[in-house]
């Protein structure tokens, strides 16, 4: 992209040079507040798209080889150019094309011959429109980002109790993504399960730590015990009840206003993996004993890479199995543990889980949860 300085930068396209110039002349006589380019034709206006990144691009409706609307359906599929607004110029006896620009996603119609004063007003009604959307989608995308960075620690930090790396959630959610991939779910729902899979065992957090940390085998009562962090996991995610709210409320307005935030898609999913990950295909799992697809899919997912983890790493009451033998014991839990088709999608991936255990081992210094598997 061409850098250009902190002015709001707009694109004028018309196939007639003296509307161009009669609109450059007009504006600069009223302000100097906006970068301004121009375009004679609507391929020309693509191409300068590849290089100046535009806040509002002003078109004509009548173009000889592609018209306002054809540019607008174009702007719109290109991923750099689909959230600029649009303003159309038109003839009076250009009503027809109006339907099809809004199709298209014009936000603004202006009649010709062009008012200078309307037109300045509505370029700043709608360069203000812009601005503030562009401030609150990179408010969101920060909160978005800080809703992440808080499910991995949280995950991390519950990890740590009964693991002195932390790197179990990490490797989980590598393991997870890549079964996700593998099943060919959607870009979006890969990344969600792959970001809430570290929040499995946060139920944790309510086991002692004499249970948590015994080395010996745990006894009968101690296991029931241990069971009870899926239900922990799955209350501690959900959403706070009007009681809790009110608990919490009754300090800041600030509070308030995070805490009255209903569930999300990334806790509603972080939620239902806590709960959900010691199920088993067969029905024989806990805490709800849900059998085959009546396991949510990230259960599921979360299951097999948890079990694989948990046999590949040292633990406090037992060493890291073999590499084969672990493959070996995820293969014998084929539709008993696991759904079958989620055994061969690991076992198809076999090669991508392996650089996962060679290179975030717990004696590794790579634990980078944001990095793709295969970018060590």
């Amino acid at each position: 992209m061409i850098e250009t300085n902190s002015k709001k930068c707009i694109l004028f396209v018309d196939d007639e040079p003296f509307i161009l110039k009669s609109i450059r002349r007009s504006i600069k006589m009223q302000t100097d507040e906006w970068n301004l380019f121009f375009a004679s034709s609507g391929m020309g206006a693509l191409d300068m798209c590849d290089n100046i990144s535009f806040d509002l691009i002003v078109t004509d409706a009548k173009m000889p080889q592609m018209e306002g609307h054809e540019l607008l359906f174009r702007l719109r599929n290109r991923k750099d150019t689909c959230e600029i607004p649009t303003i159309m110029l038109t003839g009076f006896a250009e009503e027809s094309l109006r339907k099809r620009a809004v199709e298209a996603g014009v936000i603004e119609f202006l009649n010709k011959p062009i008012d200078t004063e309307e037109l300045v007003l509505r370029l700043r009604n709608v360069i203000r429109l812009k601005t503030i959307s562009d401030e609150l989608r990179q408010k969101n995308e920060e909160l978005k980002e800080s809703s992440k960075q808080i499910i991995r620690r949280l995950g991390k930090a519950a990890e740590y109790r009964d693991n002195e790396t932390g790197k179990h959630v990490i490797r989980v959610a590598y393991y997870s993504r890549i079964l996700a991939e593998g099943l060919g779910l959607d870009s979006d729902l890969v990344d969600l399960i792959s970001m809430t899979a570290p929040m499995h065992d946060i139920g944790k957090i309510g086991i002692p730590d004499d249970i948590l940390k015994k080395k010996d085998k745990l006894k009968p009562v101690e296991y029931e015990i241990i069971k009870k962090h899926a239900l922990f996991g799955g209350e501690v995610l959900q959403p706070l009840t009007t009681d809790e709210l009110g608990y919490y409320n009754q300090h800041m307005a600030i509070g308030r206003d995070i805490l009255a935030e209903q569930n999300t898609p990334l806790l509603g999913m972080a939620a239902s993996i806590a709960f959900s990950h010691h199920e088993k295909w067969d029905g024989t799992g806990y805490p709800a004993g849900l059998k085959g697809e009546a396991i949510p899919l990230e259960g599921r997912i979360v299951a097999i890479a948890d079990v694989f983890d948990a046999l590949t790493s040292k633990r406090y009451y037992k060493p890291a199995y073999p590499l084969p033998e672990s493959i070996a014991i995820i293969n014998e839990m084929n539709g008993t543990h696991f759904e079958p088709a989620l055994v061969d999608c690991f076992n198809e991936n076999i090669d991508k889980i392996i650089e996962v255990v060679h290179h975030l081992s717990d004696n590794s210094k790579n634990d980078n949860p944001d990095r793709k598997e295969g970018q060590f």
